[in-house]
């Protein structure tokens, strides 16, 4: 079984929600223009700039119902038009409680589901002050998404061996990664994916965001690094882009290579369950 996939790599914010929209459904029309995409995936908080780096709780404000609020109903319409699955994102709002989420809308604008972000960073040296903002989410579930069973992790999740392994158990053989990352860790970025892919023999997907945002109210700037990327269960990378902005990359996924890669190399047959210590 074969899966096209695509992950966009957005630009800093643009300035306000409706032509942060815009630009984004112009991109992902543009993409699916010129590869024809069963899946296409968008960086982390695609709603909003990555007002994380600030401590003023008043951009908790920003988040909204996910039923009901603006950001659903757009990307449904969009999946329809470009006749595709599209893993989306936004700052969700739930009573008293914020969530970083990620969506999943099908070709026929149907929801598959969501995943709130489950690790939530507390960085000072890049920035990160994501407790003051987001709760954990409970659950990493798996999807069934064009007939392929996928998962996703949001940025920091990534660094978590456990999260990749219990999705991959669970039955993943694609996670998307959809991030806004900056600071030091470009390089280990791309590398990470790359040793996830190998370690837990699955294709991965990562979409971040690349160039310099201001936020409105805080000084200075930060700059997301980029490397979007598409690897697969060997390791091997199939396509990536670096610092570039308002771009996308593409590749066609050939599922029977984690069967494959599995046979190769034995490490689900030599887990060793008996010693791992897990808490």
């Amino acid at each position: 079984m074969k899966l096209r996939v695509a992950a966009l790599q957005l630009g800093p914010y643009k300035g306000d929600y409706e032509e942060q929209l815009t630009a984004i459904e112009k991109q992902v029309e543009r993409a699916a223009t010129s590869y024809p995409v069963d899946v296409i995936v968008l960086p982390e908080l695609m709603t909003t700039p990555y007002f994380p780096r600030s401590q003023d709780l008043k951009w908790r404000e920003e988040a909204e119902p996910f039923l009901t609020g603006p950001t659903l109903p757009r990307i449904r319409r969009l999946a329809q038009r470009v006749s595709s699955s599209i893993i989306a994102t936004c700052y969700e709002k739930s009573g008293a409680e914020r969530y970083n989420t990620a969506f999943i809308v099908d070709a026929g604008g149907n929801l598959v589901g969501k995943y709130r972000k489950t690790h939530i960073p507390l960085i000072e040296s890049v920035l990160a002050y994501e407790t003051l903002f987001f709760d954990q989410g409970q659950d990493l579930p798996v999807f069934t998404v064009a007939g392929v069973r996928v998962g996703i992790l949001i940025c920091y999740d990534r660094s978590f061996p456990e999260a990749w392994r219990t999705l991959a158990l669970k039955g993943a053989q694609v996670v998307f990664v959809p991030t806004s990352s900056s600071g030091y860790r470009g390089n280990l970025y791309a590398d990470e994916l790359k040793l996830a892919a190998a370690h837990h023999q699955i294709f991965v997907v990562g979409s971040n965001k690349a160039g310099e945002e201001f936020l409105l109210g805080e000084a200075g700037s930060i700059t997301f690094y980029g490397k979007s990327r598409i690897i697969d269960p060997l390791g091997n990378v199939l396509a990536a882009l670096e610092g570039e902005q308002e771009a996308f990359v593409a590749a066609e996924l050939d599922l029977d290579q984690v069967a494959a890669a599995r046979q190769k190399l034995g490490y689900y047959r030599d887990r060793r369950t008996d010693l791992y210590c897990l808490q």
